[in-house]
């Protein structure tokens, strides 16, 4: 059996009163050391960039939810995180900006079925700005329609099982090539992944291996926090098989919160290698915050949005007529998804609408008759009646003035005219 140190805690050393002694105690220096000057100021963002800045420390107020691992360590760790080169929405400069604001000094960087991104951001990483300030480890994650497998520690892409549907012995071949690459195999967000998709009554990933099944694959642990989700059977599972212990934001977008570290520690030697030796030997454990880090600042909004939201959000909203239901993308080089799709028209919905419709016009025609009827129509007449008075005006000054032997045939014309007047003043 394997004689390494445990990673893994009994769930009871979480309670606030077997932690009392531990909360007490202020952080190790050495955190202190790496991670406050590391947190950058709302200034130090170029425009452009998410100007995400989170306060405080992680390390403290949280103790290591691990009490045999002691109050020793120099990593703060994200195990699982995406950028560019996949589904997520942050350059590898931003990413690393991202982790550094939310307390950060390592990250796994596993875009979905490439190692491309890792790379890019380790060489932002290696840069003379971001030299020892954060540490990068390049992986990809295995993305199928069976499970999602972090791939840490590598140098190539390994796409064996890059498929939807890979089968046992693909995913065999996929874990021993990481190993022989010097890397790990972890498989992630195991609660996240057996959820049931919506509009299908099916898991996300449907047929994913059962835990037993993985280790007699070969893997090497799992990931027990993603996001704000703490995967407490995984948790058990590892303790009972001596299996690595990672956690990971997962994150994808600027706006996402923070809401566990992996700690470790290197003893001041904070390289790949070092962070890499220590999570072989299982030597790890993490800090939990179920609420989450809070940004201080936000993004500006962009004008461009302002340009485009009315045809866009129309667009939106003619969308609700129809259901394309797709389930979980595979991420897999042909594309496709992982579940059936199906296209459900809502008639009941587009009846609804159309019903709308006549009832706005209705009362659009009644509210015309009442304007029409209670205040344009005698805004007019009264118009007409003066313009009317005006001209018979205009024409008995006429009479005067030019004294012709017409005056009784025009007078004639005036009377009636004056007549016609007096009609239309009574109807006013």
């Amino acid at each position: 059996m394997d004689q390494r140190p445990h990673s893994s805690f009994t769930l009871t050393s979480s309670h606030p009163s077997s932690l009392s002694n531990s909360t007490s105690q202020p952080p190790p220096a050495t955190v202190k050391s790496l991670l406050r000057p590391t947190i950058p100021q709302y200034a130090s963002y170029p425009p452009g960039y998410y100007r995400i800045i989170v306060a405080g420390n992680p390390s403290s107020d949280q103790p290591p939810m691990n009490t045999s691992f002691g109050e020793n360590y120099d990593v703060l760790l994200d195990g699982h995180s995406h950028s560019i080169y996949s589904d997520g929405r942050m350059s590898s400069e931003t990413l690393l900006k991202w982790h550094i604001a939310n307390g950060y000094n390592a990250v796994i960087v596993s875009d979905h079925n490439t190692i491309n991104g890792g790379l890019a951001a380790l060489e932002v990483a290696e840069s003379e700005e971001y030299a020892g300030k954060i540490t990068v480890i390049p992986a990809m994650e295995l993305t199928t329609c069976r499970l999602h497998m972090n791939l840490i520690g590598i140098n190539e892409t390994i796409d064996f099982a890059i498929k939807k549907w890979p089968t046992d012995d693909e995913l065999r071949q996929t874990i021993a090539r990481a190993h022989e690459l010097g890397g790990l195999a972890i498989i992630n967000h195991i609660p996240w992944s057996n959820t049931t998709e919506y509009g299908y009554e099916l898991p996300r990933m449907q047929n994913h291996p059962s835990r037993e099944l993985l280790v007699d694959m070969g893997i090497d642990g799992f990931e027990i926090a993603n996001g704000g989700t703490l995967d407490t059977i995984s948790l058990k599972f590892i303790q009972d098989n001596n299996l690595i212990l990672i956690t990971g934001t997962d994150v994808h977008y600027p706006d996402s919160s923070a809401f566990s570290w992996t700690i470790l520690n290197t003893n001041g030697n904070r390289t790949i290698d070092n962070i890499m030796a220590q999570l072989k030997a299982r030597r790890t454990s993490f800090l939990f915050d179920p609420t989450g880090t809070q940004p201080l600042a936000y993004p500006p909004e962009n004008p461009v949005y302002y340009k485009t939201a009315p045809p866009t959000l129309l667009g939106q909203y003619f969308q609700m007529f129809w259901i394309d239901q797709t389930g979980m993308y595979s991420f897999s080089p042909t594309g496709g998804f992982c579940h059936e799709e199906y296209i459900t028209i809502r008639w009941k919905l587009i009846g609804y609408f159309i019903a709308w419709v006549l009832v706005g016009f209705l009362l659009f025609e009644a509210a015309r008759l009442v304007i029409v009827g209670c205040c344009w129509g005698p805004f007019m007449r009264r118009r007409r009646y003066l313009r009317k008075k005006k001209r018979l005006e205009e024409e008995e000054e006429g009479l005067v003035v030019t004294g012709t032997g017409l005056e009784g045939e025009r007078s004639s014309s005036v009377d009636a005219g004056r007549q016609e007047l007096e009609g239309q003043q009574q109807r006013v």
